[in-house]
């Protein structure tokens, strides 16, 4: 699927030009189709391979770090339309304080309540670095949850 990707050129002129969306970079600063970066930074993002050969994927209008975390979502749509699972939400934040200073916030994948009352928080993972493990200790003891890793 190609879209209009506006880059910034010298003198703050610009061009558009059409760029395949799955192989677009991570980019922060993006409002629906529409991206502002420098031309350097933007080849040199298309250039980067994630760390983890995850592949970005979108369904339903919404961009998936990767396929795995884009089948969750379609098989927990399944079980929300089943009225399985009810309230279902993608990337809910945690932030978690000291006092209260916010020191960071963690984004579950995915958030959703069974039936019963029950809060359930997934992250799917396909490598658990050190950092995550850390942050997700935290988490679970602050918010008194169980993260499920898919």
């Amino acid at each position: 699927m190609l879209i209009p990707v506006h880059v910034a050129g010298c003198g703050g002129v610009r061009e558009t030009i059409e760029m395949d969306f799955m192989k677009m970079p991570k980019i922060k600063n993006y409002h629906k189709e529409i991206i502002v970066m420098p031309a350097k930074r933007l080849l040199a993002e298309l250039k980067k391979k994630h760390k983890y050969n995850a592949r970005k994927t979108v369904v339903d209008g919404i961009v998936f770090d990767s396929k795995k975390e884009a089948d969750r979502y379609i098989k927990l749509k399944l079980l929300a339309r089943a009225e399985k699972i009810m309230d279902l939400k993608h990337q809910s934040p945690f932030p978690f304080y000291i006092g209260n200073k916010k020191i960071f916030s963690y984004w579950a994948d995915f958030e959703y309540f069974l039936p019963t009352g029950e809060r359930i928080v997934e992250d799917v993972k396909g490598y658990k670095t050190p950092v995550y493990r850390l942050k997700k200790k935290l988490i679970e003891a602050q918010f008194n949850i169980k993260i499920n890793e898919i």
